[in-house]
């Protein structure tokens, strides 16, 4: 329910050992609790990418206005494990409200919308450290996270969110001593 990002740091290594080990059988990491459109990438002891943990936004809005939303996943006909691409809906609650019913309607789908040519864990990664120098990949990542409502975070901090798998590793790459508010 709650990303491993989030957990208590003894915890989450746990998990994320757990996750390394069985590598070649875990298709993916779904989490949600945050309200938030997010990724994270998980890598290996050697730091080469392995997984990605993929947080959706909520149904219910909870906070920050946010709209509420609900992921569509494609995997492989052949081979269940591997992740195509997702494509995301969201209801616009203002529309909702004037026209007392919720439309949903696409918002994105994640490859098309970062130009990326799969989901492996090294394109998350790629992405992430790119949305660190790139305004553009880092305001459209930030143009999902509440579901289309503004968001205050520097590139920094977004590239920070999609490269860390534990909070330990966000604090570090933030270079702080405390996280407020992921």
């Amino acid at each position: 329910h709650s990303p491993v990002n989030r957990w208590r740091d003894d915890f989450a290594a746990e998990y994320n050992a757990l996750v390394l080990q069985y590598n070649d059988l875990v298709a993916a990491q779904l989490w949600g609790h945050t309200h938030h459109d997010e990724f994270y990438v998980l890598s290996d002891e050697a730091g080469k990418p392995a997984q990605v943990g993929l947080v959706a936004p909520s149904v219910t809005p909870f906070q920050h206005g946010s709209n509420p939303a609900f992921r569509m996943f494609q995997y492989a006909h052949n081979d269940s494990k591997t992740l195509l691409d997702f494509v995301q809906f969201n209801a616009n609650l203002q529309h909702a409200n004037d026209n007392d019913r919720a439309d949903w309607l696409p918002t994105y789908s994640f490859l098309e919308a970062y130009g990326l040519s799969s989901m492996s864990a090294s394109e998350f990664y790629n992405l992430g450290k790119e949305m660190k120098t790139d305004v553009r990949l880092s305001s459209r990542f930030l143009s999902y996270f509440h579901g289309g409502f503004p968001v205050d975070k520097s590139e920094v901090e977004v590239s920070c969110i999609a490269l860390s798998a534990t909070r330990a590793e966000l604090l570090q790459c933030k270079g702080a001593d405390t996280v407020v508010n992921l």
